[in-house]
């Protein structure tokens, strides 16, 4: 009899239990459940493994995406769609400026822990730490002010802005962490632990999260395992629990070439070509069945824009004066064969590239903005020597350099990521129509993680930074087409001009770079649609007029999966290519989703 009242106590608790689970329910839109199949592994490939498990510190945008499988956010931007749908939040209400989200109940970390109010409250305190080195940072001021985020109840909180923000859901989109993890690392011993914590070294099974998959295995330059959470609170139209994989393996490759062979050989399910050789590489395999694939080109242009920019924080000061003179960053414009660079690369499949929008989001990109010589600084060097000249370099010296009244040479290292094979097939023109023109450049191919991103963002104690250029791609995104962590004073990718630690602009920001940012804030204080369009008119020509970034050019998308993989629909009308990278791809455009995908025979 006492086990029979224990067995109802049980059917009790868990039917309660039941009732007050609110399961995310992926709709039809996200892939045919009546198709799918439970169980399997999906294999794709990585140049470099994501360099450290931590939320705050990871600067790669790709990495950050990864992390997501675990670290769940408020809501999540479906590019496809364009809007921002509910994730962690089972709803959300905007009144003026305070914005209520009302959490989804029954998520559980994948310790067992329930997921709170107190965690997001936490993790927001974190990423707007300005000690923290959160890429996130951006996203917790707004008009030089912090926001706040308040609770309301146990299941309620509430961010109060300062103004009017018409992208406001994009402001809740950062990781959640789980309080009882983090908050005795910062107790322990500050900003410093917390930047200091979860590296790659840390055991998987620390790794607490409450996304669809958690870190299973991690093998230094082999690959990383993710398998499925058990405790994951999503299931599809049918009921079914989600993710529908066992398993997402990532494996890592030297370069871009063995990524390629790999994905031919049949070690890998998906791939994204980047460079017309990897096109014509898989279809020659598919046509010669050696690769039961399918092979999707140039679906549409990616947001992702590719860059070089220039160091106006030099350790040199005549470097730096020179970067910071306009007709300088005009010049190197001039001196970008974009043609030659899409032909070489991408085999005609891309687009130039003259300012911060991308044409494949339509919505904002107004091509009636750029005017040669105005706010389009096209190739040509015959316009680059005159602006050079313009600037005291009249004579060659016996080395066939440019050279001033006193001398000087413009000596110019470029910085160049060992994963980017678009960029390693850029920086080999640009540098010879450079040294052409008479400046002393060069470039090198290094490793992002331990090399490029510690250039681009450690300080020395007199606030400059040691580099000279640096070609970086930066994914798009759809609203706000201006990226906040990029062109606000306090972006946290505003690399050519970074704020220290601590501060909220940089030490000397422009005249240009105050309007950008300004720009940035009025383009978000009102929904108007004519306003807004205006502004962002405005936006693209200062930015084209000033080349903060030198734009170089958008690529086309093309991706390849084996037919076993099943419910790719979504991912491939994705246009805006927010998730998109060499370190991800085209899988990472939906990689919210990847708890919908299945593989088929498995």
């Amino acid at each position: 009899m006492r086990k029979l009242k224990w067995l109802v106590l049980v059917l009790v608790v868990l039917v309660v239990a039941g009732a007050l689970a609110q399961p995310l329910v992926r709709p039809a839109r996200f892939g045919g459940a009546g198709n799918a199949q439970m169980g399997g592994t999906l294999t794709y490939g990585l140049v470099g493994l994501p360099p450290t498990f931590n939320p705050f510190t990871v600067q790669s945008l790709s990495d950050t995406y990864i992390q997501y499988l675990w670290y769940p956010q408020l809501v999540q931007f479906n590019a496809a769609s364009g809007q921002y749908e509910c994730y962690v939040c089972v709803n959300f209400q905007q009144r003026g400026l305070d914005v209520t989200f009302t959490i989804r109940s029954g998520i559980q970390w994948s310790d067992g822990r329930p997921l709170t109010v107190d965690d997001i409250l936490y993790s927001a305190e974190l990423h707007a730490n300005p000690q923290i080195n959160s890429r996130q940072r951006s996203l917790f001021t707004q008009n030089g002010r912090p926001l706040r985020w308040t609770r309301v109840d146990g299941n309620t909180l509430r961010l109060t802005l300062n103004a009017p923000d018409a992208a406001v859901l994009d402001l809740a989109t950062w990781p959640i962490v789980p309080r009882h993890i983090w908050q005795p690392i910062f107790e322990r011993g500050g900003a410093a632990a917390v930047n200091g914590a979860y590296t790659v070294s840390t055991p998987p099974a620390q790794i607490v999260g409450a996304g669809p998959f958690l870190v299973e295995a991690y093998r230094p330059g082999e690959e990383m395992v993710l398998r499925k959470n058990p405790n994951y609170w999503a299931v599809d139209e049918r009921g079914n629990k989600l993710p529908y994989l066992d398993r997402i393996i990532a494996r890592n490759y030297a370069d871009t070439n063995a990524r390629l062979a790999g994905y031919i050989a049949g070690q890998l399910d998906y791939f994204q070509p980047l460079t017309i050789d990897e096109v014509q590489g898989v279809r020659q395999a598919i046509s010669a069945g050696r690769l039961d694939a399918e092979l999707k080109v140039n679906i549409t242009q990616s947001a992702v824009t590719s860059t070089i920019f220039c160091n106006f924080q030099n350790p040199d000061p005549f470097k730096a004066q020179l970067c910071r003179n306009v007709n300088f960053r005009r010049a190197l414009s001039h001196l970008v064969d974009r043609e030659t660079i899409l032909r070489v690369g991408l085999g005609g499949l891309g687009r130039p590239l003259y300012g911060p929008i991308s044409s494949g989001n339509t919505r904002w990109y107004n091509p009636s903005v750029f005017v040669e010589g105005r706010t389009q600084f096209s190739y040509n060097p015959q316009r680059a020597a005159e602006l050079l000249r313009g600037l005291g370099f009249t004579r060659r010296n016996a080395q066939g350099f440019l050279i001033d009244a006193q001398g000087r040479t413009i000596k110019m290292n470029a910085l160049v990521v060992s994963t980017e094979a678009l960029q390693k097939v850029a920086a080999p023109i640009v540098i010879e129509d450079m040294r052409k023109a008479g400046i002393d450049a060069s470039f090198t191919v290094a490793d992002n993680g331990s090399v490029i991103n510690p250039a681009l963002r450690n300080f020395n104690p007199d606030g400059t930074r040691n580099f000279d250029l640096s070609f970086t791609d930066f994914g798009g995104v759809f609203d706000p087409p201006t990226r906040r962590n990029l062109y606000n004073l306090n972006g946290v990718a505003h690399l050519w001009n970074l704020n220290r630690p601590g501060q909220l602009r940089p030490d000397r920001p422009e005249t240009f770079e105050i309007l950008l940012d300004k720009l940035v804030s009025d383009g978000l204080a009102t929904t108007d649609s004519a306003q807004r369009k205006a502004i962002y008119d405005r936006f693209q020509a200062v930015a084209a007029e000033n080349l903060p970034l030198v734009y170089l050019y958008t690529r086309g998308l093309h991706v390849s999966y084996k037919k076993r993989v099943g419910n790719t629909q979504d991912q491939l009308q994705d246009p805006i290519g927010a998730f998109q990278s060499t370190a991800n791809g085209y899988l990472g455009e939906g990689i919210n989703f990847l708890d919908t995908i299945f593989v088929r025979g498995n």
